[in-house]
């Protein structure tokens, strides 16, 4: 998020009702208790899943009558960055904070912990307990809810749910425009050049009842739109020169719209392609180590299967087969509903 959207948020947050269970605040002038964060951590994450919200709120430096009275806790910014590592370690499935959020205003410094919904099925514990909120007390995850959470459907498709704060302004011209060419490629139908914008993504089920769902933003979404509604949407490439490398020795990050980026990706993996000489009698034909379609079937699986709720990016890994004499150009697409991930070999 940009700053002015921090600030918009912030105030959105100091608005809602005092007995608003998936946000918190406290003063945290000095500094906070570590234990209280992580059960806080696990409370608010299970009230926003419950109460069907996108993310859990604790917010430091504003009291509990919603005033800004500044923090100092931990002003090291790495010191804060590994809050987020911390926390991992004693969360179930190694979740984090999406973001931990400084503001710096004239009344003091504000700190927002932008906490993960808990996935569909899975209730957040800290420490291997589950906690919720009741009135100002952090309280065991009573068994009614934590049932509630645990027989969610995990087949419901999150992309088709209701962005609610999503609007045309959020989606990339560019990304639409590929979007109506691909379309009208694939069905020859004129109109599709011809609607209008509503029109089109009313077809497309991307527009119910003029809201946008979360397919229109994860496939046209602008890179505001995206860090702002899926910050987690993010598809990574690197490239290394063995498995076991630890170093990258290139790596590009992209949280745009999908369909803005797809050619990219293909041409980085092009941009790093081999090519074998095949005799067939007396004709040589050049074979490229990475065909075109098969890569971006494998990365279109990658990002259609992932989970969305979750805080894991997708990662495409491409090295070199270096234990092999001769190229090898078998790659492997694994996917599950945590984690896309591509690992090719050339």
């Amino acid at each position: 998020m940009i700053e002015q959207q921090l600030i918009q948020k912030l105030t959105e947050l100091r608005n809602l009702p005092g007995e608003t269970e998936w946000v918190e605040f406290k003063s945290a002038t000095e500094d906070h208790s570590f234990e209280k964060i992580g059960k806080y951590f696990s409370a608010l994450s299970n009230e926003a899943n419950l109460k069907n919200q996108d993310f859990g709120w604790l917010v430091f430096g504003v009291n509990d009558s919603h005033n800004i009275v500044g923090t100092n806790y931990r002003n090291n910014p790495n010191s804060l960055h590994s809050l987020k590592q911390d926390i991992a370690l004693h969360i179930n499935n190694n979740i984090t904070f999406i973001e931990t959020h400084e503001l710096n205003l004239p009344e003091g410094r504000v700190i927002l912990f932008q906490i993960p919904r808990a996935q569909q099925g899975i209730p957040i514990s800290w420490k291997g307990h589950f906690y919720r909120r009741d009135g100002e007390s952090l309280v065991p995850l009573n068994p009614v809810e934590f049932d509630q959470i645990r027989n969610q459907s995990r087949i419901l498709d999150y992309s088709a749910q209701i962005c609610n704060d999503a609007s045309l302004y959020d989606l990339s011209d560019s990304a639409i425009s590929i979007f109506r060419s691909l379309w009208f490629e694939k069905s020859n139908n004129r109109n599709i050049l011809n609607c209008s914008l509503e029109q089109l993504l009313s077809d497309a089920e991307f527009l119910i009842d003029n809201k946008l769902n979360y397919a229109a933003i994860i496939l046209l979404g602008t890179k505001e739109a995206l860090s702002r509604y899926l910050p987690n949407a993010e598809i990574i490439f690197e490239y290394r020169n063995s498995e076991t490398d630890i170093r990258n020795q290139f790596r590009e990050n992209y949280k745009i719209g999908f369909l803005g980026i797809l050619d990219k990706l293909w041409d980085l993996v092009n941009a790093r392609n081999g090519m074998d000489h095949l005799q067939e009698k007396f004709v040589f034909k050049d074979i490229l180590y990475f065909d075109k379609e098969v890569i971006r079937e494998a990365i279109l699986n990658a990002v259609c299967h992932r989970d969305y709720q979750s805080p894991v990016s997708v990662f495409i890994r491409q090295f070199p087969n270096l234990d092999k004499p001769e190229p090898n150009c078998s790659w492997s697409a694994v996917n599950s509903m945590q984690v896309g991930m591509i690992f090719m070999n050339q």
